[in-house]
């Protein structure tokens, strides 16, 4: 056997140099303390609390909760027990990568009241959330997270509007999945957290519980149509005033000065971005999002292209290649799940922007679809 050569002392002092080097280091703060804050303010209270009843096997497994747990998870419902039954669908793919998906639907608060709905949408595995066809997650497992708590998955509250009660039960209900979805899928590589409409707004607020859940993995946000343009200077106490009446004012962290300023939620991504520098957002939304500023805000849509392009241009060009946006010109609502109900995106454009936010390509960059007329 030959002998190992000696190792001269200029290469010693090299590795040595390295090691101190990387010893030296400063190490990224892990998810527990970045969001600190959110943790002392009981971001995760429900954490654990309400085991599900599982069904199925292999490839679908649901996971579903008795409405009649005290301050379980349920949805908002009607008078048949069956519909405020909380469900969450997942499916089993051939990756190790994994979508969490928050559907849609209205917001049902003070100020938005006729936007309440008591019926669930059902489980419609289309655009990218579909296996059966060539886009950029299809072979990511899906975890199907539906929306019938009407808060954005904030609340925690009953509520009386209209002459109606309603029971919001959201922070359960996203806590509650999540338990599930990280017993299901314990150790993805990726996780794609993409929610549409309202449930584009939840991923706001989500994305840090997901990072919480998930310290290992990475984690990127798909925020199709939730981008968090409010009320902005009109009412600038629009979100404050939503978040007390759902109960959740409480998980705006002090440290969140921006939050307070402006009168738009997505001054909470920006101070999720400016602390978490692992995590990324693209986001999508038409200019003139018909659905968000007429029903949802009761803004003038002149008006609301102009916050929307702002806010987004600012994020935009403070971080860089972890932010960035695909706007739509024109009229419509959501584009990457049911684009010919709701929307007028482009697949053939969309898809290949969101394939090179997932693989980091350098080349990825905002962009304005044209040609489409209110």
């Amino acid at each position: 056997m030959r002998p190992f050569p000696p190792i001269r002392a200029t290469s010693l002092a090299t590795l040595l140099l390295t090691l101190s080097a990387c010893s030296d280091a400063p190490s990224q703060p892990t998810p527990d303390e970045i969001y600190a804050e959110l943790l002392d303010n009981g971001t995760l209270q429900y954490r654990g609390a309400f085991p599900p009843e599982v069904l199925g096997s292999e490839g679908r497994i649901d996971y579903r909760w008795d409405p009649e747990t005290p301050n379980g998870p349920r949805c908002i419902g009607t008078d048949d027990p069956a519909t405020r039954v909380f469900q969450v669908i997942t499916r089993e793919r051939t990756s190790n990568d994994l979508i969490i998906y928050l559907q849609g639907g209205g917001l049902c608060a003070e100020s938005t009241s006729g936007a309440c709905e008591r019926a669930g949408i059902p489980f419609l595995p289309s655009g990218v959330l579909s296996g059966a066809f060539d886009q950029p997650f299809a072979d990511f497992n899906l975890a199907y997270v539906p929306y019938c708590d009407g808060s954005l998955f904030l609340g925690d509250v009953t509520q009386t509007l209209d002459g109606e009660e309603y029971v919001q039960r959201g922070r359960q209900n996203i806590t509650a999945a999540l338990d599930a979805i990280s017993i299901r899928f314990p150790n993805p590589d990726r996780i794609a957290l993409i929610g549409v409409s309202a449930g584009g707004f939840a991923t706001l607020f989500v994305a840090p519980m997901v990072r919480l859940y998930y310290p290992d993995a990475e984690v990127i946000v798909v925020n199709d149509s939730g981008v968090g343009i409010t009320r902005g200077e009109m009412e600038p106490q629009f979100v404050d005033e939503l978040l007390v009446s759902l109960n959740a004012a409480q998980f705006i962290p002090e440290s969140c000065t921006q939050c307070f300023e402006g009168g738009h939620a997505i001054q909470f991504a920006d101070w999720v971005l400016s602390r978490d520098p692992a995590l990324r957002m693209a986001v999508l939304s038409h200019t003139r999002d018909n659905v968000i500023a007429r029903s949802f805000l009761d803004v003038p849509m002149d008006w609301f292209e102009a916050e929307l392009r702002r806010e987004t241009a600012v994020l935009s060009e403070r971080y860089g290649d972890r932010y960035g946006t695909y706007l739509i010109n024109g009229e419509g609502h959501t584009a990457i799940v049911a684009a010919t109900l709701t929307g007028v995106g482009d697949p053939s454009m969309i898809f290949p922007w969101l394939q090179q936010f997932l693989d980091h390509d350098p080349a990825w960059h905002d962009v304005e679809q044209q040609g489409l007329t209110p």
